[in-house]
């Protein structure tokens, strides 16, 4: 797909799934697909697309404007993988009286609709280290227990804002008084420095997901 046929395709929606399209350096983009692994009763899903006439009829149906732009599309369809997003809440982190932790995806993997999964596995690593520094009198049971207490409750919210974010994309972009309250955001950052949307608390500052959610 590219850069100049799909500029304004960087996200088509329909219903319960999603079809982005990200761009490279090389002016062209990749094509992600979210859908359900099952269809529903009256739904669809991967296990519906097994050929690749099923596959062709349904994107000419649910994204008949994208087809022409992907000449590849069956063939692009069945040589890709298909993977799974998942979200893990889990606690605790701690284990055999502070001799083992869980840190990053291990005990908080999250979908990636915030861009955040990375960045809050370093955010484990620089609290534990801030916490190992105060408290490193009063040894490893005791410090990882204070590591588990501090990160849950912010690995949970921003598990809960990825997710968020992703209903967000898959069915608030196009909706005109969503898109308006997103231009009121911006004239008000741009009015009032001090004022900062959740997304540029999160992505942008050193505030706890906690209190930008």
């Amino acid at each position: 797909l590219s850069s100049s046929s799909a500029a304004s395709d960087v996200y088509k929606r329909q219903g319960t799934y999603m079809l982005i399209a990200l761009p490279n350096l090389d002016g062209s983009f990749t094509v992600t697909f979210f859908f359900p692994h099952k269809a529903s009763a009256n739904g669809h899903g991967f296990d519906t697309l097994k050929t690749p006439d099923a596959v062709e009829a349904f994107f000419k149906d649910q994204f008949p404007d994208i087809v022409p732009k992907i000449p590849t599309l069956k063939q692009d369809f069945f040589s890709n993988p298909t993977s799974s997003l998942l979200t893990v809440k889990c606690f605790p982190w701690s284990f055999a009286h502070g001799r083992a932790a869980l840190i990053g995806d291990a005990a908080h993997a999250i979908v990636p609709f915030f861009g955040q999964g990375m960045n809050c596995g370093f955010e484990d690593v620089s609290r534990l280290d801030d916490i190992l520094q105060k408290h490193k009198h009063l040894g490893w049971e005791k410090i990882l227990s204070f590591y588990q207490m501090d990160r849950k409750a912010n690995a949970d919210a921003i598990a809960d804002m990825a997710l968020e974010n992703y209903i967000e994309m898959r069915e608030k972009v196009a909706d005109e008084t969503f898109t308006f309250r997103k231009k009121v955001k911006d004239i008000l950052g741009n009015k009032f420095p001090k004022f900062q949307s959740r997304y540029e608390l999160v992505s942008f500052s050193n505030m706890p997901y906690t209190e930008a959610y």
